[in-house]
């Protein structure tokens, strides 16, 4: 074979050997390109959700505080607004802690509230926090009126989460009816908003009457609240 021969022949091996090497190479090459743009294309994609979703929940935070703002101006009640830290982990909600204590001037027995309505009571205090009992506590009972007929009744809790106003038999209640706080027991000045009925004549006998409640505020979406400061010349019975 001839100098010519022999270097056309190592052209052909160099081309059948080593050009499908070099494609293997260049082919594994861009995937692995691509491999790390779609991983550059995630990481910022995650990191715009993460900002948009801190954004929207800002939004909400803002418009809740807003509100709290309005109705503190609007109501005329002495309010310090605090944040709820941690939550009750049972099954029913009962007890909620909330970033205010004494360094705040709160004290045992002070109204829990929100825009919407009541909530709770204070139930323990400690230098930096304190223990909300909530309205859904059994141990929790509230003395209210109906709004529309001036009737006193009861507010406790009935099977297992369920609210329940309990009345005098007869009395000239019925659905839809708003529950308001009435001043008596010592702890809710009158007035407070509380409820609205749902049914009647539950768990009802001769004696008492039964309607199951529905609080104007969804306890399980609070994550801001007020503690009412009474006045100092509030009395049993008399409005705030």
């Amino acid at each position: 074979m001839d100098l010519e021969g022999k270097k056309v022949f190592y052209e052909v091996m160099v081309a059948t050997i080593l050009l499908p090497v070099e494609s293997v190479v260049s082919l594994n090459k861009g995937y692995f390109n691509v491999y790390q743009e779609n991983k550059r294309l995630l990481i910022e994609n995650a990191d715009l959700l993460v900002k948009n979703e801190r954004l929207r929940q800002n939004k909400k935070q803002n418009d809740r505080l807003r509100k709290m703002l309005e109705f503190k101006t609007e109501s005329g009640y002495r309010l310090i607004a605090g944040e709820i830290v941690a939550r009750d982990p049972g099954r029913y909600e009962m007890t909620w802690i909330l970033s205010l204590g004494k360094k705040d001037s709160i004290e045992m027995n002070m109204p829990v509230l929100t825009p919407k309505g009541v909530v709770g009571k204070v139930a323990k205090v400690f230098s930096g926090y304190s223990v909300i009992q909530l309205i859904q506590d059994p141990n929790c009972k509230i003395s209210i009126i109906n709004q529309r007929s001036r009737v006193i009744g009861l507010l406790e809790t009935f099977q297992l989460g369920k609210l329940i106003a309990r009345f005098p038999a007869h009395s000239n209640v019925k659905a839809g009816d708003t529950l308001i706080t009435s001043g008596m027991g010592g702890v809710f000045p009158k007035g407070l908003p509380v409820g609205m009925l749902i049914n009647e004549n539950l768990d009802s006998d001769d004696i008492i009457t039964g309607a199951e409640v529905r609080l104007f505020q969804d306890t399980d979406i609070v994550e801001e609240l007020f503690v009412y400061v009474k006045k100092a010349n509030w009395k049993v019975g008399l409005g705030p």
